[in-house]
């Protein structure tokens, strides 16, 4: 029995046991918040590559359905070697964020591996000083503790021990529901690091499949322009239709610039012509009455400019602008470029980026629309106007959400992508500043 000399000892026994026991425990914490924070961003960009390989697989998809439906004679055309050609630059995009899903795989199964080794060796920690305290605690007197409180001499001796005995107990308890959770941590790192091999073979098949259509896309493009040069005077004049389609169309939306250029210089110098009229009544005024007017506060000559330099980005401070759609693939740059293939030189003035039929079409900043025209062969045109005379243009549109005179947010919703006659859909943007064009890659990230 445990006479009231025997109290402190015991007692101080069992302090012991259970404060060593919270404060070992302590020491080994199953998994920090550091690699936990890392992890969740190596899963955030994989599930990003994720989306835009989707994407760029659904545009291939498209064009492909395309060209099969083709008929016979045709597939040997300019549309068709155009269709290939897209299909061709797809491919090199998916092959490329492929690649980038296979690092980021490799990166999540490293920190996988990392976080199933740490959780393992805090489990085993945790394990072995649990068995070394139990028994301790059991050889000082931690299972007798019936004993223990029975043999207290008075009602404070009973509660003080009672106490004592209820924080071991407690401690333990508490222990041992984290070795469980720890077993469970280490169950789930495994089966996710099973899930990301998994994974990673299945990209890796789906590389080599990628590989494989490139290949084949591009000897189909050497088959149909080889078709496409034996009849010289066709193969000319298709080029010719093709310039000269292309030189309308751009000839439709320079047109449409200059015309709102001319408005914006029109309204400013109105704006002024008010401005100095009002200011010719003040003087008049203050003439004839002998007195002094005051002289009203000043305002700004252009009230849109100002109601524009609210919503709008700086383009003259380079802002890094979004993309006026997601996961698109540039098919076609700004400038003059010399098409080896076809051996004709084009001009564009802005960019075409492929993207999959029916893909939102947003803003790239605020501002307020200043046009919204159909072209026959180029579909609904989008003007936005911003500060310091910049317009933005976004053609090839459908199903338009906004009207002209719309003061607008960045990445505001105006249209989709309306499909092509070759397959897929094209998604033509430009920028301006004044009547100068400029290349929209400067200032898209």
């Amino acid at each position: 029995m445990f006479s009231g000399r025997h109290f402190p000892v015991v007692l101080f026994n069992l302090f012991c046991a259970a404060f060593f026991l919270v404060g070992a425990l302590s020491l080994f914490p199953l998994s920090g918040h550091a690699a936990s924070a890392e992890m969740n961003k190596i899963v955030k960009e994989r599930k990003q590559v994720e989306r835009t390989l989707k994407d760029l697989k659904k545009q291939l998809g498209q064009y492909r359905s395309k060209l099969k439906s083709t008929k016979k004679n045709e597939a040997r055309s300019v549309a068709a070697l155009k269709n290939i050609r897209k299909q061709i630059l797809v491919y090199e995009r998916l092959i490329k964020e492929n690649q980038n899903l296979l690092t980021g795989l490799d990166k999540e199964i490293d920190a996988l591996q990392q976080e199933l080794a740490e959780n393992r060796q805090n489990y085993q920690h945790v394990s072995s000083d649990f068995q070394r305290i139990a028994i301790a605690a059991y050889k000082r007197g931690g299972n007798r503790n019936a004993e223990l409180i029975f043999s207290s001499h008075s009602v404070n001796d009973v509660v003080v021990r009672s106490r004592y005995v209820g924080f071991l107990s407690q401690a333990v308890s508490s222990k041992v529901g984290e070795l469980q959770s720890s077993a469970q941590q280490m169950e789930a790192s495994r089966a996710r690091l099973q899930e990301s091999y998994r994974q990673k073979q299945d990209a890796m098949k789906s590389q080599q499949v990628e590989l494989q259509g490139y290949a084949s896309k591009k000897k189909q493009k050497e088959k149909v322009l080889t078709s496409l040069k034996k009849d010289k005077r066709a193969y000319a004049n298709r080029i010719a239709k093709v310039r000269r389609k292309q030189r309308l169309m751009q000839k439709k939306i320079e047109a449409l610039i200059m015309a709102q250029q001319e408005l914006i210089r029109k309204e400013r110098e109105e704006a002024l012509r008010r401005q100095r009229l009002a200011e010719e009544r003040r003087r008049a005024a203050a003439q004839k009455s002998g007195k002094k007017v005051a002289e009203p506060p000043r305002r700004p000559v252009d009230f849109t400019e100002e109601e524009l330099k609210k919503v709008s980005a700086n383009f003259d401070a380079g802002s890094s602008l979004p993309w006026p759609v997601k996961n698109g693939v540039v098919v076609r740059k700004f400038g003059s470029s010399r098409d080896k293939e076809l051996n004709i030189v084009t001009v564009s003035n802005g960019i075409d980026i492929s993207v999959p039929a029916g893909t939102p079409v947003r803003s790239v900043t605020g501002g307020k629309v200043v046009q919204v025209a159909f072209l026959p062969t180029f579909g609904n045109v989008v003007i936005v106007r911003h500060p310091k005379s910049y317009l933005t243009v976004y053609a090839n549109l459908t199903k338009v959400s906004v009207v002209s005179g719309d003061l607008i947010k960045s990445r505001q919703l105006l249209g989709v992508s309306a499909a092509k006659p070759e397959g897929g859909s094209i998604v033509h943007f430009e920028v301006w500043k004044g009547k100068v064009k400029q290349d929209p890659q400067k200032w898209l990230r």
